[in-house]
């Protein structure tokens, strides 16, 4: 019988792991990928290889991601997910090797890709982010209209589709003044993964720097008048039914008579590429911990920006920079000394007509917890192995199996003999804290 103690832990460090062959390995060529199509580097992972901190085959490479994290990155349907690759290295023994980083930027590293240049195999493969959509003449030949204007991303124009390129930007900011603009639309692009949301490159022939990508639900073309010939009881007569299909409605901004009204919604990030809602207790999976960490992290979140909302309060009408100023895009961590520790994803949308923020923040579980015997006790012949003083291991959000724990732990000292009864000693880290030793006696007993 031993006694068990849980302690958390906090951080985001790689953990390496050692390269037998390491020592002959050299890079031969590192050079930049700037001269390949854009959308040709763009990669989803396979699974099959680790993403490293340097070319697998060298000394001193340490692995990015969890054997866990990989494999969620492999299945994930997030457009976030995808990566970009920007540099290619090979080795002295002819592997390849591909500098990649996740869209969101949370993820960057070397990966293997195969033996052959400029072309994507091993642990990464090519993905198309959009696929081509046919336009009609009647959309080609349509002058469309925006249907609303402000400062939301959906209702501005993009470089490039947003999440089907690496560090994809908006063209326009503020969408106000192109409100009564002539737009016609030339291409057609539809997401492959997440949103698969279609979207409308238009031209403005009045304002060139409104030109770019845009949702085509942000735009609608002018009201038609629909005939329809029918055929009624009676004499043969014809009558003419006239439908009229409400296109574009003008609109005129005048100055905001609502007090800026903030909404907040929070959400736990599903690894499933779905959103669990995280403000009310209706979902199925609802827990505890969700309404816990939900509450804490919206209240986290008002502390850390408080300045920025006593600011804005007041206004009739919000700015870009307002939007970024309540931390539109950014990513804060809250740590929870019951809980652990919480990556939130903040968005801000804003609604110009009614004056209305919405806040949404979305968090990822992040914690690290395990159980630690602090004292262990077995028999004259038994078995024994350091690693039965830990369990439920937990790191960063994913559980670790045992057989694992070598690549998050280091015993540096072990005294125990089962050949004798005796009180003896282990000693271990964690690898991400070096620093904190820990000391378990164990008594081993006579028959």
């Amino acid at each position: 019988m031993f006694v068990t103690a849980s302690f958390m832990f906090g951080g985001l460090i790689a953990v390496g792991q050692t390269q037998t062959f390491a020592k002959s390995n050299k890079i031969t060529s590192n050079v930049s990928m700037a001269k390949v199509n854009s959308d040709d580097r763009n990669v989803t992972l396979t699974g099959k290889h680790q993403i490293y901190t340097k070319a697998q085959s060298l000394k001193g490479a340490k692995p990015v991601t969890t054997k866990r994290q990989l494999q969620k990155l492999a299945k994930s349907v997030r457009s976030k997910d995808t990566f970009y690759a920007y540099r290619m290295a090979t080795t002295n023994n002819q592997r390849v090797y591909y500098k990649i980083v996740s869209f969101e930027g949370k993820y960057r590293g070397w990966i293997y890709g195969g033996k052959i240049k400029n072309y994507f195999n091993g642990g990464i493969r090519h993905t198309d982010t959009t696929t081509d959509v046919s336009l009609s003449e009647e959309v080609r030949n349509t002058t469309y209209h925006l249907k609303s204007t402000g400062t939301s991303g959906d209702v501005n124009t993009w470089k490039a589709i947003p999440w089907t390129q690496y560090k994809a930007g908006l063209k326009t900011k503020d969408s106000t003044p192109y409100a009564n603009d002539k737009l016609k639309v030339t291409a057609a692009k539809r997401m492959t993964r997440q949103y698969f949301q279609t979207y409308y490159y238009v031209e403005d022939t009045d304002h060139p720097e409104f030109n770019g990508w845009i949702n085509k639900n942000a735009v609608e073309g002018p009201e038609k008048v629909i005939t329809n010939t029918v055929n009624v009881p009676g004499p043969k007569e014809t009558v003419t039914q006239t439908v009229t299909v409400p296109g574009p409605t003008k609109t005129v901004t005048v100055p905001a008579e609502n007090k800026l009204t903030i909404n907040y919604l929070t959400y736990r990030f599903d690894p499933s590429g779905k959103y669990t809602k995280a403000t009310t207790g209706n979902d199925a999976d609802w827990t505890e911990e969700t309404s816990t960490v939900s509450s804490g992290i919206q209240k986290d979140y008002q502390r850390q920006f408080a300045k920025a909302i006593d600011q804005i309060k007041d206004k009739k009408e919000l700015t870009s920079a307002d939007l970024d100023s309540l931390g539109n895009g950014q990513v804060f961590m809250r740590l929870d000394d019951e809980w652990g520790e919480y990556q939130v994803s903040i968005r801000v949308n804003y609604d110009k007509q009614k004056n209305v923020a919405e806040i949404v923040l979305t968090w990822e579980d992040r914690q690290t917890t395990v159980s630690r015997a602090a004292n262990y006790y077995l028999h004259v012949g038994d078995n024994f192995t350091p690693w039965v003083l830990l369990s439920d291991f937990v790191y960063q959000g994913y559980f670790v199996s045992r057989d694992r724990y070598p690549q998050f732990f280091t015993i540096i000292e072990n005294t125990v003999d089962t050949s004798k009864p005796g009180t003896y000693e282990v000693k271990y880290y964690m690898n991400d804290y070096p620093d904190k030793i820990r000391t378990v006696p164990v008594t081993v007993q006579p028959n």
